[in-house]
């Protein structure tokens, strides 16, 4: 057995580019299965394969970790194993760019709103079976958005580009994925700058460069994360130093983005204390004020077909479905899973003793609290997972590629057995880890 490591340790390198190149072939062949589009059985299959490579080149690193390292100054040495697996991790999804959406429709709201914000009407006011817009009407646009009496959810700055990638590619997403591709490579080079403030090994950047739930997610599906988690990422390093403006400016620039990071306010005041809050606050504010404001509807709330969309949907979750399956009430069931993950949240904020754990545990109530859980919103809490690597994260990954059953089925249907294959692990999962970091220092 210690043959096997020595020689995995030692030839870690090779093999981890090896399995680079395996993941590459997975991905090309996934753009060859599915010119079509729509293709859910194969990126299904795609992805737990790509899933497996994953794990092995993951297994692979975490050997070298333990291997005895020289001790050396020379630049090459040390970062040439995180250069290379940042290098395939851009490659990845760069391959993927050209692919067809599959799993999601959101993609087409995103091009649908940059082209009515692009023609002067404001989408928070108008939703896409407003008669004003007739005009604008194609062959495939608005017909091929979801919910044509909702305006826009999306916070500003996911609206202004939204309009870049109009203004470059017209009806399709092709300059969004390439902005998304950007913010990626922001990403990981800053969660490999986190992971070098907290001293650990900075090769487990692959935890989530060569995740394929961010590679195709985000690279099929054109979802919008990869701009509000690149800043998200931001931050966590701006607030790991104490850099009280920056982080509160790139703070605010993931709201604005996407409002996942909302959540995360009880956690600051505590991080930087009452007065420096305050200034804290008053940059989220402002900053807040000044991008929503021009996009203020005349006749209804900006927030109006999001609070009708956090009202009316739930999908995939855990403790919903359970006070679901007891109340027969969706809107009692979602108060009191939200009362729970307020005091949740609180409780976190008071008692927490890293910031940066306490921020991983947040989002792990959020998931387990919220009604809608989709892929693509756990690309935020993946991103964190390369400081922490938590088993409970690593089984959701692979399992929740069995919630695409549901826009596989006729008639967008749940199981309950995926439900199960879902969250068992995972909760069982999360008790170990849990147990696992409050043995070394707490929350």
């Amino acid at each position: 057995m210690d043959n096997i490591k020595e020689f995995l340790s030692k030839y870690a390198v090779r093999i981890t580019f090896s399995l680079g190149i395996i993941l590459e072939g997975l991905f090309l062949f996934y753009l060859k299965v599915n010119l079509a589009g729509k293709n859910i059985p194969a990126y299904m299959v795609c992805y737990g394969g790509a899933f497996l490579v994953f794990l092995a080149a993951v297994l692979i690193i975490k050997n070298k970790k333990h291997a005895p390292e020289r001790k050396t100054d020379d630049w090459y040495a040390k970062y040439k194993t995180p250069a290379l697996i940042i290098f395939f991790g851009l490659l990845f999804r760069a391959t993927l760019i050209p692919s067809d959406i599959t799993t999601s429709d959101d993609v087409y709201r995103y091009i649908w709103e940059g082209k009515v914000l692009y023609n002067g009407f404001n989408p928070y006011q108008h939703p896409p079976g407003d008669p004003a817009l007739i005009p604008l009407y194609s062959k495939d646009l608005p017909a091929k958005v979801t919910f044509h009496n909702f305006a826009a959810i999306y916070p500003p700055l996911s609206q202004m580009i939204f309009v870049v990638n109009y203004v470059f590619s017209g009806e399709k997403d092709t300059a969004l994925k390439f902005i998304f591709l950007l913010c990626e490579a922001v990403t990981l080079i800053f969660i490999t700058l986190l992971l070098k403030e907290r001293k650990k090994d900075l090769n487990l950047v692959i935890l989530y460069a060569w995740l394929p739930l961010p590679i195709m997610e985000y690279f099929v599906n054109s979802h919008v994360d990869p701009l509000g988690i690149m800043f998200f990422v931001m931050f966590l390093y701006f607030t790991e130093r104490n850099k009280l403006i920056p982080s509160a400016v790139v703070f605010t620039l993931s709201f604005l983005s996407k409002l996942y990071p909302v959540f995360l306010l009880p956690l600051i005041l505590k991080k930087y204390g009452f007065k420096k809050s305050i200034i804290f606050g008053l940059i989220f504010a402002g900053m807040t004020i000044a991008f929503f404001l021009p996009f203020v509807p005349k006749d209804r709330f900006v927030a109006e077909s999001l609070i009708k969309y956090l009202t009316n949907w739930q999908f995939n979750s855990s403790f919903y479905y359970i006070f679901l399956n007891i109340l027969h009430n969706g809107y009692q069931a979602k108060i009191i899973c939200n009362i729970f993950l307020i005091i949740t949240v609180l409780g976190i904020s008071y008692y927490y003793k890293d910031f940066l754990r306490a921020v991983t545990f947040v989002l792990l109530a959020v998931i387990a609290f919220t009604a809608t859980i989709y892929p693509w919103y756990l690309g935020w809490i993946a991103a964190l997972n390369p400081l922490f690597g938590l088993y409970s994260l690593l089984s959701f990954y692979f399992t929740i590629n069995f919630s695409n059953l549901t826009p596989l089925s006729v008639g967008w249907k749940e199981y309950w057995q995926v439900t199960l294959i879902e969250y068992v692990p995972f909760y069982l999962l999360l008790f170990y880890d849990i147990k696992k970091i409050r043995s070394k220092s707490g929350v």
